[in-house]
């Protein structure tokens, strides 16, 4: 646990993680705010939509692709 080979994915999911959480705070956020602030929610909503299709599109190699070996 003390080498880049361990923490640098664990902070990569930690901005996945963020993304997520972003998604949901901060598009009800900027909804609640006065004035609202309808460019921060259309970045918010579009920013999940990239993440969704990113997801789409890993779901969608491994279901292609079932013969490769899985790698740790």
């Amino acid at each position: 646990m003390k080498y880049i080979h361990f923490w640098a994915p664990v902070m990569k999911w930690s901005l996945v993680g963020a993304g997520f959480g972003d998604s949901t705070i901060w598009s009800r956020y900027s909804m609640v705010i006065i004035p609202k602030n309808y460019m921060l929610f259309a970045v918010n909503i579009f920013l999940s939509f990239v993440g969704g299709q990113q997801l789409a599109r890993i779901a969608y190699y491994r279901y292609t692709h079932p013969e490769e070996p899985k790698k740790n």
